[in-house]
Parts: structure tokens; C-alpha cells; sequence
């Protein structure tokens, strides 16, 4: 008889290649770090269109290198991961979106906005895989770029020094206010879920780590007030204030009342909010509403309109813009007062976006669209509510728990009058903390 033959040993097979998970976390910690800071000083748009490449050119290598694994039979998501609920909902939301396009009444223009939705799906799904194995010091990746805007916006507001030279704008001197972003509103918006990341982080780490958080979290809350973005700075309080009943109800009467003095205070002492508070009184007295939210209130009630004649599937991704124009006129003659508001006649440009990611979604995808992007926030704020197993009670799940609720519920709060989805700087800050959120707070590495 013959010997049998030994078997081999065969070296175990990693589920990926080692170089290809890496590769993958730098493109996306670059997208995260850099797209707020981004600008090209000799161009025509220095602030958004930089960043809006940056973020384009970042999903493309991000899908090419999921594509290369692929091809070597070393993918970067399983089989199973699709029967999780964050990579259900996120391909929902795509799947959604294609359809809306496929109806639109532009599909060049929605097949443009149809990259872009692709885009953050992928950077969503890549960061929800790979956040698990990185350490609770991967915040800074947000926080950082967050803190030089503010820097910045406190600079260009409190001061005469001006860093980014810009034509100076005869009507408003706070528009020069631009931190990295491009104007006051941006810098914002963007600043919200850093606020909240670093008060979470206060409250979870300890030592030199929580004193560097502390001090982060009191310079990103300057350059929020150097803004004087009202809308933002309601949404962070709404955050703030749920954040504390998180942690204990006690705990939130405590913050309600601070904020209140706190509010009464910078309502009384600094003087371009209470100048602001008396204007928005005055509004409210005499009834001028348009003036009151800016004269957006003409291209709110036409995206109300858009949405009344496309309900199901929108007018399409991208194309509010396009059909401005000509639903500013049909609502300027339901509503002539619009026309007749405080620099209401005088503002013949159209707006690009709604100022009102709520409508523009419902405008542009329907009643379908607007829903699941309600049930994206509502997933997302459900992570504040799991329960935390004895063996995953660490700092990284914590703060997920802690963020989770405040974070989705002060962006709902943000989208009522801003649009954050529409720039890829917040785009791209709000995904990677919702796959913050949900990777840190569940046990698989895929949500």
C-alpha cells in the first residue's frame, strides 16, 4: 500500500486584501478632512465647487477599489450584510432615486444628482464597514476641519484682519463671514454635528483626551455664534437639549434652563443678536412672513407646488432649480403679497435649492423620497435607544449612543431652513457620523 499522502496545511484566506481595506480608509478619512477646508483661491467658485470635486473624485476611487476587490474575489461586503438594515435602507434610498430619475422631467439633470446620491451611498456603506476597527480618535477627522472654520469665521467676524480676500459686499459686511465655506450660512450648518461630537465626547472620555475635547467644543460654539446662522444655532439647542434627556431627564431640565439664560444672555449682550431678535419681532408684528425667513417663503410654497403636481416621483432629483423660474410666477400670483415683501420685487434671481432639504426632497422625489429620508433620521436616532451589552460598553459605543438621537433629530431641525444635503461638505460630515453612530453602537461590522 501506498503511503497517504500528508495533507498540505493551506494558509487561512483573508476575506480581503490587507493593502485594499487600508487604501479604502484614507480615501475616505481624505473626503472626511478635507472636503470642508477645500478651496482654490484662483477660481471662479473657490468655496463649493472644489469641495464638490473632492467628493466626486473620492467615491469614484472608492467605488474602483471595491470594484478591484471584487475582481479578486475578495469583496469588502458579504452576502449577509445586505440583510442588515442600514445597507437595506441606504440601497432603498438608491433604488428610490433611480426610479424618481427615470420619471424625472430633466434626466440629465437628475442623472447628475443620481451621481451624487450613488456617490454618498458608497462613502455611507465604506465608512459603516470599516469605522468598526478604528479608534474613538477618528472623530477628529471631523472635528478638526470644524475647528479651523470656526477659527476663521470668528476671525473674519470679530476682527479686521481678512485671511481669504473676497469683493467686499456693500449690503452686508457679516457676509464676509465665510470661514472655508463660502458664507455664513455654510459655516453653520457644517459646524452642528461637530458641536454635538464634541459635547458627547465631553461627556464619555476623561482625562487630557476630555480637556482637548472641551476646549474644541468652546471654539466650534464661537465660531457658531461668529455665524449668527439662526437656523443652526436652534438645531444644535435642539441637539444639546436631547442629548441631555439621553443621559437623564433631570439632566435636560437642568440644560433647558441653561440654555434659556444662556439664550437671554447673547439676546442682551451681543449686539448683532439682539438686533437681529428686534428685526424678526418687528416681522412678526407687521405680518411680513417672507421677510421674516429671508424671502425664502417663495421658493418653499414652490416647492410646494412642484410637489402638489408630481407627488409620487417628483419633478425629479436636481431639477427644483430648473423649473424655478416658472413656479415663482404661478405662486407670485396665488400669493402677490410674496411679490410685494421686503426686497420680494427687487430679488429676480432664481434659487438653486429650496433652502428647505424637507420640501426639495418631497419636490424632487415625492412622498416616497420625503419618507425615507425621515426613516434614514428615524434609524439613525433608534441607536440612542439600544441597549449596550456588558462586553461593548466602551468609549466608541457610548458616545454612539449618546449622539445618535441629538445628531438626527438637530438635522431634521437644520434641513427646515438650510440645505446641507445640497453641499457636499455637511454631505459628506453627516454621512460618515451616521455610520459613526450605527457601526460603533451594534456588534457586526456592518450596521
Amino acid at each position: 500500500m501506498k503511503p497517504a499522502k500528508r495533507a498540505r496545511a493551506r494558509p487561512v484566506r483573508e476575506d480581503r486584501p490587507v493593502w485594499i481595506e487600508t487604501v479604502l480608509w484614507w480615501v475616505v478619512a481624505t473626503m472626511v478632512f478635507a472636503t470642508p477646508i477645500v478651496l482654490t483661491p484662483a477660481g471662479k467658485d473657490m468655496f463649493r465647487l472644489p469641495k464638490e470635486l473632492l467628493f466626486r473624485g473620492g467615491w469614484i476611487a472608492l467605488l474602483t477599489l471595491v470594484i478591484v476587490g471584487l475582481l479578486q474575489r475578495h469583496g469588502l461586503w458579504r452576502r449577509e450584510d445586505l440583510h442588515k438594515p442600514a445597507v437595506s435602507i441606504a440601497l432603498i434610498c438608491l433604488a428610490w432615486t433611480i426610479v424618481a430619475t427615470m420619471a424625472s422631467t430633466n434626466p440629465r439633470l437628475s442623472a447628475e444628482a443620481l451621481f451624487v446620491v450613488c456617490g454618498s451611498v458608497i462613502l455611507f456603506l465604506t465608512s459603516l464597514k470599516l469605522l468598526p476597527a478604528r479608534s474613538i480618535y477618528v472623530i477628529y477627522l471631523i472635528v478638526v476641519p470644524a475647528l479651523l472654520n470656526a477659527v476663521l469665521a470668528g476671525i473674519q467676524e470679530w476682527t479686521s484682519w481678512r485671511p481669504i480676500q473676497l469683493a467686499e459686499l456693500e449690503y452686508d459686511r457679516h457676509l464676509m463671514t465665510t470661514g472655508l465655506m463660502g458664507n455664513p450660512n455654510d459655516v453653520g450648518a457644517l459646524l452642528v454635528g461637530p458641536v454635538l461630537l464634541a459635547l458627547a465626547g465631553s461627556f464619555v472620555t476623561r482625562g487630557a483626551q476630555r480637556l482637548m475635547i472641551i476646549a474644541s467644543l468652546l471654539v466650534l460654539l464661537a465660531g457658531l455664534l461668529a455665524s449668527r446662522t439662526l437656523t443652526a444655532i436652534i438645531a444644535t439647542a435642539v441637539g444639546v437639549l436631547i442629548m441631555n434627556a439621553v443621559i437623564s431627564w433631570k439632566r435636560a431640565v437642568a440644560g433647558a434652563v441653561a440654555l434659556s439664560v444662556i439664550g437671554a444672555l447673547i439676546l442682551t449682550l451681543y449686539a448683532p443678536m439682539a438686533e437681529r431678535a428686534q428685526k424678526l419681532r418687528e416681522l412678526i408684528t407687521s405680518g411680513d412672513y417672507n421677510a421674516l425667513v429671508t424671502n425664502r417663503l417663495t421658493s418653499f410654497r414652490a416647492a410646494e407646488e412642484m410637489f402638489r403636481a408630481y407627488p409620487l416621483t417628483g419633478i425629479g432629483p436636481g431639477t427644483f432649480g430648473w423649473h424655478y423660474h416658472d413656479y415663482k410666477l404661478l405662486v407670485q400670483e396665488k400669493h402677490p403679497g410674496l411679490a410685494l415683501s421686503e426686497k420680494g420685487a427687487q430679488w429676480s434671481f432664481n434659487f438653486g435649492e429650496v433652502h428647505n432639504d424637507h420640501l426639495e426632497i418631497a419636490a424632487e422625489t415625492g412622498f416616497p423620497g420625503w419618507l425615507l429620508y425621515m426613516t434614514t433620521l428615524g434609524f439613525l436616532a433608534s441607536h440612542s435607544f439600544r441597549r449596550i451589552a456588558a462586553d461593548e460598553s466602551d468609549v466608541r459605543s457610548a458616545l454612539a449612543r449618546l449622539l445618535a438621537l441629538p445628531l438626527a433629530s438637530a438635522f431634521a431641525v437644520l434641513t427646515l431652513a438650510q440645505f446641507p444635503l445640497q453641499l457636499a461638505a455637511t454631505r459628506t460630515m453627516i454621512l460618515f457620523l451616521a455610520a459613526l453612530c450605527i457601526s460603533w453602537s451594534t456588534h457586526d461590522d456592518a450596521g
